[in-house]
């Protein structure tokens, strides 16, 4: 009877101990130790780490270096890529060159190195490994392609340069599909996360991410950030299509976005009436407009308005501009996040349904138009 007793206490505890393993493993913590040092000349004004995406004078971990090194542990609930920054120079001359990343991985030590000009970085992290290789094959791929060129680095002309960051964005989108690395998966997430409508890269890389990425680093926050990224109330990226979204109407009322596209080619004008630039570049481009809408072009603009719709309702009585005017009050439905922008953007969207062009210039838009309407 007390054996038996005893195989049922013994069995409770195996029973519990299961149990509490996923919740253990869900616990389970990146730790790395930073080390900070400067040469003897050479002192920052004020140094911080924090988390990529973040700002720099919201984190605690910050130094200046008055003994020379500095030295701090970092845990977080998953391995993390963090940025070293001189805020301290931002903060008194408005920018700075001294930034640096790194990874936050279990065991790993990070070494910081402060010269006076620059901040340099080395970890013995794989991740952080696997990015340095990834970065001294891309220095060695680029060095080759302008010795096949001919030219000196520094004289590269504006359009080799573009070729060249054509070509390296293609070379490193298929390094990245055969050396799968989670910086890619960290620096997509971060890309999503802090969407510019002049990034024209994004839609490649989230090719790659569907083709090598989604099963891989499972559980990571980054797969969140990325699906978000693409739901349909998502990003407006260049080559996906346009999502439908709700906006206010002129009278306060909610319309769909799909009403006003309708499956014709249409341009979406972004602006906001505290941004007097906005209202300038919007008339420059209604006798630009104008000359494609003979021609079946559909337009609407969209405001970024703040606690009040009385300067939309004013600026548009007054501008008279031949498109449809809606507007976002205080960001209610997220279109300028979604639309890369702060207020001013152009997008050219085809009659499929596709976004085809985008930018902030009209020259920006034009090339793609012309293919919608050739002469």
């Amino acid at each position: 009877m007390i054996n038996n007793y005893l195989k049922f206490l013994l069995l409770r505890k195996i029973v519990t101990v299961l149990l509490l393993l996923p919740a253990l493993c869900l616990a389970a913590k990146e730790k790395c130790k930073v080390i900070i040092t400067s040469s003897p000349e050479a002192k920052p004004y004020e140094l911080v780490i924090k988390k990529k995406g973040t700002k720099p004078e919201d984190s605690e971990l910050r130094t200046k270096l008055e003994s020379g090194i500095y030295e701090c542990y970092i845990e977080t609930d998953e391995i993390e890529l963090e940025s070293v920054i001189d805020f301290g120079e931002i903060e008194k001359r408005g920018r700075t060159a001294c930034t640096g990343d790194f990874y936050v991985e279990n065991g790993a030590t990070v070494k910081i190195h402060f010269d006076g000009n620059e901040l340099t970085v080395e970890s013995d992290g794989p991740e952080f490994l696997k990015q340095k290789r990834m970065k001294d094959a891309g220095k060695d791929w680029v060095n080759g392609r302008i010795a096949e060129l001919g030219v000196e680095p520094g004289n590269l002309t504006e359009a080799q340069t573009e070729m060249l960051n054509k070509e390296y964005s293609k070379w490193q989108s298929e390094y990245y599909k055969t050396n799968p690395m989670l910086a890619f998966l960290l620096d997509l997430a971060n890309q999503v996360s802090n969407f510019d409508i002049t990034n024209h890269n994004l839609a490649s890389l989230l090719d790659v991410y569907h083709q090598c990425y989604e099963s891989l680093y499972p559980g990571h926050s980054a797969h969140t950030a990325i699906k978000a990224a693409e739901s349909d109330n998502g990003l407006q990226i260049l080559g996906h299509r346009y999502h439908d979204y709700t906006a206010y109407d002129s009278e306060g009322a909610e319309v769909n976005i799909s009403d006003y596209v309708a499956g014709k080619p249409t341009l979406v004008i972004c602006w906001a009436t505290w941004c007097l630039s906005c209202r300038k570049d919007a008339k420059d481009i209604v006798p630009l407009y104008e000359k494609y809408r003979s021609r079946g072009l559909n337009a609407f603009s969209l405001a970024r308005e703040f606690q009040s719709a009385d300067n939309f309702k004013a600026a548009v009585a007054e501008d008279k501009n031949p498109w449809q005017c809606l507007l976002d009050l205080d960001d209610r439905f997220k279109i300028f996040n979604n639309h890369g922008v702060s207020s001013w953007g152009l997008l050219l969207i085809d009659a499929d349904g596709n976004i085809v062009a985008s930018g902030f210039e009209w020259s920006d838009i034009e090339p793609a138009l012309k293919k919608l309407f050739p002469d």
